[in-house]
């Protein structure tokens, strides 16, 4: 089953970076770039996209917009990284609380395409 995601970045490098990385991976199919947090809810209301890759700085928290959007699209998974790779948080409507230590990339990929991660509810 192939996974749909949007990329969340301000950044037009690191949006290329992870779109050649994710462009490679078999499962998992990029339908939509936002730059803006203020385009992410016409994003995903113009996607079936189950998933958001979004990249912040350490310490940033998840824009207000974001947590908005999930709540008016709850089955919608949200994967946030850190841009120095220190932290990674997955987040979806439900909260649960889980640590991801030392995940490499193929980890995440792994989560994103495991059809079991669609039963779990994870805000890391």
């Amino acid at each position: 089953m192939t996974q749909s995601i949007i990329l969340l970045d301000r950044s037009p490098l690191v949006r290329g970076m992870l779109r050649r990385i994710i462009n490679k991976q078999p499962g998992l199919r990029i339908v939509a770039e936002v730059d803006d947090y203020s385009c992410y809810r016409e994003a995903v209301l113009g996607t079936e996209a189950e998933w958001t890759i979004l990249v912040l700085d350490p310490g940033e928290d998840i824009p207000e917009i974001i947590d908005q959007v999930l709540g008016d699209r709850p089955s919608m998974r949200l994967l946030v990284m850190a841009i120095d790779g220190s932290q990674v948080r997955l987040k979806w409507i439900e909260p649960h609380d889980e640590i991801l230590a030392d995940a490499s990339l193929d980890d995440l990929f792994a989560i994103i395409t495991d059809p079991e991660t669609e039963q779990k509810e994870v805000d890391v």
